[in-house]
């Protein structure tokens, strides 16, 4: 959990953000951070709560969509995440986010734990180990960055043209 106490915004009219400068080493169950993810910027006080800007960088380990090989992919996100107090009347966009969980508690703390493994976690980017990988074998599974497989000759010219071939011996019932 990244907790941070914004009281001193909500209630200061004064203090209007806060600096964020934090490295945490673990980050959920299902990212595997390699080092420290740091994690800078501001909070800012708005109309319901505030706004968290933030920049993250570190190095995870992931796996290769092509190769199913491990490598270390590097974070680099900007995210903006905007924390709701639980009293105020919310509105339709706002309950979405209190479903989410994107609310000041009552501690008057945020966790902005779940927003970074959320914008990490749904990174539309394919997770490649590089540009030139060849992945597996779709026949026998073989790492192709590896070695060679012995099945690519026995593929007939009408399989490698088109992968949809046995869809023709499929009949509509």
């Amino acid at each position: 959990m990244i907790k941070i106490n914004v009281s001193s915004i909500l209630e200061d009219s004064e203090i209007s953000e806060k600096l964020l400068d934090e490295e945490v080493e673990k980050l959920g169950s299902k990212i595997n951070l390699v080092g420290k993810l740091k994690i800078k910027g501001k909070i800012y006080k708005v109309s319901n709560g505030v706004l968290a800007d933030m920049e993250i960088s570190g190095k995870e380990k992931i796996t290769c969509d092509r190769c199913l090989e491990e490598f270390e992919k590097t974070i680099n996100k900007k995210i903006f995440q905007e924390f709701v107090l639980p009293g105020k009347k919310l509105e339709e966009e706002e309950k979405d986010d209190k479903q989410a969980g994107f609310i000041i508690d009552e501690k008057n703390e945020i966790d902005l734990e779940k927003p970074i493994v959320e914008e990490i976690l749904l990174d539309n980017e394919r997770n490649i180990c590089k540009n030139s990988c060849k992945g597996l074998c779709p026949k026998c599974g073989v790492n192709l960055n590896r070695s060679k497989c012995k099945c690519k000759n026995e593929l007939k010219k009408e399989e490698v043209k088109n992968p949809f071939q046995k869809l023709k011996s499929l009949k509509e019932k």
